[in-house]
């Protein structure tokens, strides 16, 4: 599973699995009649919101590669093209 996971930071990915999971757990045992499972999203998307630029310096995002071990470019993707831009 972690091989998958090779142009995201382990820092940022960590951060946010127990931020997640220890707000959904103080969620369900102290404040069992609010949405647990939404608030653990939350904490997750705000942890890895902050600990993006923090972690920059010492665990940079790596690149990725396809499987013959060539680095992927990431500009002109699907999903990354301007709307009203041609492709040429």
């Amino acid at each position: 599973m972690w091989s998958e996971l090779q142009g995201i930071q382990e820092a940022v990915t960590l951060a946010g699995m127990f931020a997640g999971f220890i707000t959904w757990g103080a969620t369900l045992v102290y404040a069992p009649n609010l949405p647990d499972d939404l608030l653990g999203l939350l904490a997750c998307l705000v942890a890895m919101l902050v600990v993006t630029p923090l972690t920059q310096k010492f665990d940079p995002p790596r690149s990725i590669h396809d499987s013959d071990g060539n680095v992927v470019e990431m500009k002109d993707r699907l999903g990354t093209l301007p709307l009203f831009r041609r492709i040429q």
